[in-house]
C-alpha cells in the first residue's frame, strides 16, 4: 500500500505554487461576468444570474470567504 501513496513522479510541484493566491476583486468580476447564464443551479440554488446582480458589499463578502477558503487551515 506504500507504494500507492509515494509522489507521482511526471507530476511537477512547482504547478501548485500559486494554488492559495489570493482572488482579486478584478478577477472575481470577471469570473462572474463570464458565468453562463440559464445553467442550472445545484444544491445552492443560486443562479449565475443571482451572482450577476450582487451588490459590492455581497460580492466583497463573497470574495472574503473564497480567500479565507484558500488561506485558513482547520
Amino acid at each position: 500500500w506504500a507504494d500507492e501513496y509515494k509522489p507521482i513522479q511526471i507530476i511537477d510541484p512547482t504547478w501548485y505554487n500559486t494554488i492559495t493566491t489570493k482572488i482579486t476583486s478584478s478577477k472575481l468580476e470577471i469570473i462572474i461576468k463570464e458565468a453562463p447564464n440559464t445553467k442550472a443551479t445545484g444544491p445552492s440554488k443560486i443562479s449565475n444570474e443571482m451572482l450577476k446582480h450582487l451588490g459590492p458589499q455581497a460580492k466583497a463578502t463573497i470574495l472574503n470567504l473564497l480567500n479565507n477558503c484558500l488561506t485558513l487551515y482547520d
